[in-house]
């Protein structure tokens, strides 16, 4: 199976998606053929999304090599003070550029994003979006690895390189429990998952988080803070048309699988509670995006998703 239907090219992609509520690995193997759209170089990278954070990805990490004696014109911060101390003269710490970068991935399985009414479930686009990144970042030598989150399940993916890196990824991602239980757990998310992810990424990586991102609390703003303090975060907020306003007035009957209700959209008033609410929360991310140094994808489930992400990216 091939999702989305990946018969036009890079640039006209439909969002007809064959497995819109179950991931399947074919179809994450199947954006290979998009290895080469995305600009992923620190050189190359801007935010393009209107008032976002503009300035250039950091570029590659560094990474300590060795310590020799001071010489003359060393930067006085790169001081190893434990060897001066113990052998009583001064030392320097000395660094080498990381030959690739690494590219962390953060998809977010928690129980809202098991929701669409249109295009795939949030939970699926995150995953078809992660694909697409990966696949770029493997061929253009970076290394690849992530978490993958649910309220009951952390899975760390160690960073590895090319196509190997890539498709062990996906393997860890299509046997996440969330994908057998996606309704158990909190609905509240990230939680403390940032805090992993504070834990494993290194230094000079590039971070991408996929996720509806409900419920930031200030110790999740805190620990996005301290991430991108010395790294570059993309953040993909996946959302839902039936988030942004509600369907013409009327009554409509709604499920979870187990229960069912029925809404009445008809309440003016209530109409526009309910799309303030969701202007709301965008005009929160964008915000914390400008404060953090952040970069800002809106991806709707119904939207183009290569073309949102590479216009996301952009290019100058």
């Amino acid at each position: 199976m091939l999702t989305p239907r990946l018969r036009k090219t890079a640039q006209q992609q439909e969002t007809d998606y064959a497995n819109p509520a179950s991931l399947v690995i074919d179809d994450l193997v199947a954006y290979k053929r998009f290895e080469k759209i995305l600009p992923l170089q620190s050189d190359t990278i801007r935010s393009l999304q209107s008032g976002n954070f503009l300035s250039p990805f950091r570029g590659r990490g560094m990474e300590f090599t060795e310590a020799r004696p001071y010489q003359a014109g060393d930067d006085i911060r790169h001081l190893d003070w434990r060897l001066t101390a113990r052998i009583g003269k001064p030392h320097s710490k000395v660094f080498q550029e990381e030959r690739e970068r690494k590219i962390f991935l953060w998809v977010d399985l928690h129980p809202a994003m098991f929701f669409a009414t249109k295009g795939a479930f949030k939970s699926v686009i995150a995953a078809h979006a992660a694909a697409l990144v990966a696949w770029n970042a493997a061929q253009q030598g970076n290394r690849v690895g992530g978490i993958i989150t649910s309220p009951d399940h952390h899975t760390e993916v160690r960073p590895l390189q090319g196509k190997r890196g890539v498709l062990h990824f996906f393997q860890q991602l299509v046997q996440h429990p969330a994908w057998q239980h996606p309704k158990k757990g909190s609905f509240s998310a990230p939680g403390d998952t940032f805090l992993r992810l504070r834990r494993v990424v290194k230094s000079g990586s590039l971070v991408f988080l996929f996720s509806d991102m409900r419920n930031i609390t200030s110790d999740d703003e805190m620990q996005l803070s301290q991430i991108a303090r010395h790294n570059d975060i993309v953040l993909c907020h996946i959302h839902d048309i039936l988030e942004t306003m509600l369907p013409p007035a009327g009554r409509y009957k709604v499920t979870d699988g187990d229960r069912t209700t029925i809404i009445d959209t008809g309440n003016a008033p209530f109409r526009r509670q309910y799309a303030a609410s969701f202007a709301l929360r965008s005009e929160y991310l964008r915000a914390l995006c400008v404060k953090q140094g952040l970069h800002l994808i809106s991806l709707a489930t119904n939207a183009d998703l290569v073309q949102t992400i590479r216009n996301g990216l952009g290019r100058h």
